[in-house]
């Protein structure tokens, strides 16, 4: 049985993360009905819209998101994610760290699937700048963090 005040730590890529942003952002092009059966609320949303504008656009490998699954609410992580933003701000050569409540993490994933199911390799590519490889590692990347 897992100890429920464990941490669980993922790295990810430049590329992972980008390709799991641009597939969050593609989320807003989902059936929201679609989307609440896996647990899906405005919460979710909030908190993953903040996730993802606090890592910095220009990304570039080899540099990575260091990914923390813990029992956490989601306005502790924010405020969490928001003061390691402003410490990478001070010293950008800082390791990306940022925290993901256990109750969001399989939601997220959960849904990026959903997302890269809706849109197919053609449109996937077409919206997110990824060929269908590099969107399936980065799911595969990303679904190593369920639980």
């Amino acid at each position: 049985m897992r100890d429920q005040n464990s941490e669980r730590t993922f790295s990810l890529g430049a590329t992972e993360f980008s390709v799991a942003r641009q597939l969050t952002y593609e989320l807003s092009n989902v059936a929201q009905d679609e989307l609440k059966e896996i647990g899906w609320t405005a919460d979710t949303k909030q908190f993953l819209k903040h996730l993802m504008y606090s890592v910095p656009r220009e990304l570039e490998e080899p540099k990575q998101v260091q990914l923390t699954v813990c029992e956490t609410d989601n306005h502790t992580a924010t405020e969490l994610n928001a003061k390691r933003q402003s410490a990478e701000r001070i010293d950008p050569e800082a390791q990306i760290i940022r925290t993901i409540p256990e109750s969001i993490v399989n939601i997220w994933i959960e849904s990026l699937r959903i997302a890269w199911q809706h849109l197919g390799p053609l449109e996937g590519r077409y919206r997110t700048g990824y060929n269908e490889r590099e969107i399936e590692n980065a799911l595969a990347a990303v679904e190593i963090m369920a639980h």
